[in-house]
Formats: structure tokens, sequence, C-alpha cells
């Protein structure tokens, strides 16, 4: 007997189908159509669950935040000290560009959109707390760093927001690149450009991990 699908496994069906799609044409050239085809359902049964194409776009962004999000929670339990976590954060980021590239191309398509609207969009909105919830991440290691004497002690504002957006500038980087730059290169050199301005000590870090 076929196990029954619970609504929660068609709305993840849906949000999944969607990510493809979007990542594939984009926001204006994806129809409803097309996300309820690749999601095996009705459009009027996607309807059921997402009232618009610019809900079920959020929702697919939401989607993507907390996964990432998730993965870099994990430093936190990993690292055995603050240069270690935002070392291992440059890391998992590049590990994401590389594993997920799908996702990869629903980002890039989705900051895409927020630049063609208006200012003050919800999409845009989204997109600033997502970066944000990263540099209040970075920010808690950073002080945990100034506090243990391994960073100078500089603007933790300042230096949460860079560091945040060099990770979004990498994915961004890697994206645009179709695949040519080394992420492994890329992620030790954000990290020892972040360090030689705010380290307290010269030469290259190695984490006892190494």
């Amino acid at each position: 007997m076929p196990s029954r699908v619970t609504k929660s496994d068609k709305r993840t069906r849906i949000i999944n189908a969607a990510l493809t799609v979007f990542s594939r044409d984009g926001f204006q050239n994806s129809k409803i159509e097309d996300i309820a085809r690749a999601a095996d359902i009705g459009k009027g049964t996607l309807y059921e669950y997402f009232s618009s194409k610019d809900e079920l776009f959020l929702e697919v962004f939401t989607s993507f935040k907390e996964s990432v999000l998730s993965k870099y929670w994990v430093v936190l339990d990993d690292g055995d000290d603050p240069l270690s976590q935002l070392k291992m954060m440059a890391i998992i980021c590049a590990e994401i560009c590389a594993d997920e590239k799908t996702e990869m191309k629903f980002l890039a398509q989705f900051s895409f959109e927020c630049l063609s609207r208006k200012e003050g969009n919800k999409l845009s909105e989204l997109l600033n707390e997502y970066n944000e919830e990263i540099a209040a991440l970075i920010s808690g290691i950073i002080k945990e760093g100034i506090e243990d004497g391994l960073l100078k002690p500089l603007d933790v504002a300042i230096l949460s927001k860079n560091y945040a957006d060099a990770l979004f500038g990498m994915l961004m980087r890697y994206q645009l690149s179709g695949d040519k730059i080394s992420l492994l290169a890329s992620s030790q050199l954000l990290f020892d450009v972040f360090l030689k301005g705010a380290g307290t000590f010269s030469g290259r870090y190695v984490d006892r991990k190494e």
C-alpha cells in the first residue's frame, strides 16, 4: 500500500520544484504551470499552498536561508577557538558553492530580482535580514576573539558586516565565474585577508585541526 502524502510533504515538494524552476528560468520567466508540473501536481493544488508566485519565491528563499544558517551554526560547536570558527565559516561557504549549485543559481536570480525592483521591496528586506543574521553570528565570534586577545579591539559591527559581505561576495563571484575559481583558495584568502587586518599576530594562522 503506497504511503500517504502529507500536506507537509507536498509543500516541500512544491518548494523544491520551485527552486529548480526559479534557478533555471529566473523569476520573471518562471510560470506557475511549470512549477506545478515539476512538482507533479495540478496548478489549482499549488494555489492551495501558495497564493502567488511572489509568495512562493519568498518561501524558496526562506528555505534556502534556513538551510545555510543551520550549516553556519555548526561552527559554534566544532570550532576550537574564534579564529577557527571564522575560518570554518569561509570553508562552509565554499562547500555550499561547490555542493549546492542549484541553490547558488537561485540566490543569483533572487539577488537580480531584488535589484530590478524598487527600494524597500519585500525581497530586499528578506535578503538584508539574511545578511544581518549571518553578521550577528559572526559578531558573537568576533567579540569572543577580541576578549581572548586574538583579534584587535576594532569596531565589532564593521568587522562583522565586512566578513559577512565577503562571504556573500564569494558566493556571487563563484556563481558568476562559471565555476572557474578555486573555492579552497578563495576561502583561505578571505580568511587570511581578514586576519591580516584584524588579527593580533603576524603570519598564517593554523588551527589545531590542520
